[in-house]
Parts: C-alpha cells; structure tokens; sequence
C-alpha cells in the first residue's frame, strides 16, 4: 500500500483515478484507497473482466520481500517459508479474492484467475495451454476472454482456481522454478 501510496503521490497522479472514489475519500484525506478495487468496486459500471494470478510475484518478492518457498524440497533454492512469511504468502490469494470479488459477482462480469505465481500472465501465457482454470480443463486466457467477450460463456464467465498454490500443478511448475 504504501509504494502505491508514493508513487502516486510522486507522480501526481490521483486525478486521474475514479472521480467518485476520490469524493468518496476525500474528507478522511484517504485518496490512496482508490487505487485498490476493494474500495471502488461498487463504483465501476463498464463490464469488467479481470486476469490476474492469485500470487502476485511482484508483490511477494517486492512489497513482501519473501525469499522463502511455501513448499519444501524440490528444485527449490530458498527455504522453506515458516511462522509470518508462510502466513503471509497464504493471506496473498485471500486477499486478491476478496479485493476483485466484488467485480466478478456482478452479472456482465468475469474473471480467470489461477493459482500460480506470476506478475504479467497476458504478456507470456495469453494462449499457453499449461496455464488453464481449472487445471486441465482447456479453459486457458484467451478462451475464456473469447467466451466473455461473445457471451458463449452462459453459465458463468468466472474461472478462479479453486486450490491453493502449488495445487494447480500444470502452471504451479512454472512458479516452483522460481522458488
């Protein structure tokens, strides 16, 4: 929070955040709380369709500063996570589902989101068959962005991974590299 909170700051850029957010928190001087979708969800009327991994590795390298891994053994070269860092590593997913869930449950919505480690999913894995919600199930980025965009997803148009990491094993590899 507080990087996001400097950053904005630094380059002045909460003009441009949501206008109704920004009302929303301006007598408590707490702007910075338009920059999370927790806060703003309720806001947004566009159809909304978020991508995103359930464990940022932006966030737990950079603003968790983890250099430990959730699981033992393997080709891992950090230890073990243990005490805060395991629990902070947990929280991460709880958090991301939370935060967006509030976008996903409205109808016209929808969401891919899967349980492994990665910051920029639709750069590298827009298409790539190992990373699909759920594992094994052929519903990868692209298809299910397709079936939100036509409306062929009639059911629903969210996919969230229901596991925990490293449960999602076909895309979890990729993330065990890391650690």
């Amino acid at each position: 929070r507080n990087q996001m909170r400097s950053l904005w700051t630094v380059a002045n850029g909460y003009n441009q955040l949501h206008v109704g957010c920004l009302a929303r928190f301006a007598s408590e001087g707490e702007q910075w709380k338009c920059l999370f979708p927790q806060y703003f969800a309720d806001l947004i009327t566009s159809p909304f369709f978020v991508v995103q991994s359930q464990y940022d590795s932006s966030e737990l390298w950079y603003t968790l500063k983890l250099e430990c891994s959730p699981v033992k053994g393997g080709s891992s070269r950090y230890p073990q996570c243990k005490g805060r860092d395991l629990a902070l590593f947990t929280r991460l997913r709880q958090q991301h589902l939370d935060a967006w869930n509030a976008f996903v449950q409205r109808p016209g919505n929808g969401a891919w989101t899967i349980a492994c480690i990665e910051h920029t999913m639709t750069w590298s894995h827009w298409m790539d068959a190992n990373w699909q919600v759920p594992a094994r199930s052929g519903v990868t980025i692209a298809s299910a962005v397709d079936q939100w965009l036509t409306g062929a997803g009639n059911n629903s148009n969210v996919h969230e991974d229901a596991i925990a990491w490293p449960g999602n094993t076909p895309c979890s590899t990729y993330g065990s590299a890391l650690f």
